[in-house]
This record gives C-alpha cells, structure tokens and sequence, in this order.
C-alpha cells in the first residue's frame, strides 16, 4: 500500500490500526483483510467475473499499467482452478 489516505481507509474499513502500525499490512492475515477490504469497498468483484482486466486494473490501481502480467496471473491462477 502506498500513501496515508489509503492505510486510513484501510483502518476506516477494517478496525485495524494499520496507520498507527503500517507493518501490520505486510502481514499475510491482515493484509488479506485489507485487500479484500478495498476490493469490496470499490465493488470489484461483478467486474472481475466478467473477466475484465483492463476495468479492474483501473479500479485497483487507477490505471493498466502491467496489463500483460494481470492477464498471465489471471490466465494461470484459471488453469489452477480448472476453470
């Protein structure tokens, strides 16, 4: 995570102090919270079953940058899922 507005939201969402305690995201069960978090909090989950990459890479990050490594990672995890 990047930027105080974020670890606010974060805490705002979650009830975990990670603004007073930034390390705790690193950690795998926080971190996972505050993922899902966000991911809940900007409504991402009905375009991410759509499959779009390029719409969720903009709601995550604001842009397509790695767009080619979102997809990889999306064409992969389908394989390991069998889906």
């Amino acid at each position: 995570m990047t930027f105080e507005d974020n670890y606010r939201q974060a805490k705002d969402l979650t009830g975990i102090d990670v603004v007073a305690k930034p390390d705790l995201v690193s950690e795998p069960h926080t971190g996972l919270l505050v993922a899902c978090a966000y991911w809940d909090a900007r409504k991402i989950n009905a375009t991410a079953d759509r499959d779009d990459v390029v719409a969720v890479c903009r709601l995550v990050q604001g842009g397509t940058g790695g767009l080619a490594e979102q997809r990889a990672y999306l064409a992969k995890l389908k394989k390991v899922l069998g889906v």
